[in-house]
């Protein structure tokens, strides 16, 4: 965990082992979200890199549909956003198939 002080203006500068757990460049473009009553900062990312970034942070042997009802369920999603969501991913799956 870290420390910042807020300055003025609402600025705050991320620590430097935030910076480099999350593998911050200046220049990129971060989200920042409200979860559960707490901040949190999502690197706006694409691309092979950032999948492989990804790779293993959800430890889970199932089907990519199982994996997403964990995460579902994790962030509290409600039903219109899952059966959106699921759409998507049947979409992604079968685009190109035709």
């Amino acid at each position: 965990m870290a420390e910042v002080k807020m300055h003025d203006d609402y600025l705050i500068v991320i620590p430097v082992n935030v910076r480099e757990s999350l593998g911050l460049i200046i220049g990129e473009t971060i989200d920042f979200v409200v979860e559960m009553g707490k901040a949190a900062l999502y690197p706006k990312r694409c691309g092979v890199v950032s999948v492989r970034r990804l790779s293993g942070i959800v430890k889970h042997g199932g089907m990519i549909d199982e994996v997403l009802e964990v995460g579902y369920t994790a962030i509290n999603l409600n039903t219109v956003i899952k059966n959106e969501i699921k759409e998507i991913v049947t979409d992604a799956r079968n685009f190109g198939k035709q």
